[in-house]
């Protein structure tokens, strides 16, 4: 997925020097998802695959979504995610 998209969707690049490059996204509570190629290290292809994980607040594991083959697909994950939880806690907050 091209970059562009990803900011529409509210990800932007958060990096740990010399460790990893991924694309995150925070939820209104706090958690946030992090979406990576499939080893979790690096910034995913535009094309794919990708590999999102869900995190709490306090950085604890929630879920994991791997591999998703296609953006439509990662799409698709999100927005089922956004669904399935209260609406006032999964809109994302916009990191520009």
């Amino acid at each position: 997925m091209r970059e562009k998209h990803m900011k529409q969707l509210g990800f932007h690049i958060w990096c740990v020097a010399g460790v990893s490059r991924a694309w995150r996204r925070f939820d209104q509570e706090g958690s946030y998802v992090l979406v990576t190629d499939i080893g979790g290290f690096d910034l995913p292809e535009p094309n794919g695959p990708y590999q999102a994980v869900q995190l709490t607040a306090q950085d604890e594991f929630v879920e994991a979504r791997s591999p998703i083959w296609r953006a439509s697909q990662l799409v698709r994950w999100l927005r089922r995610r956004e669904r399935l939880v209260d609406g006032n806690h999964t809109k994302p907050v916009v990191n520009d």
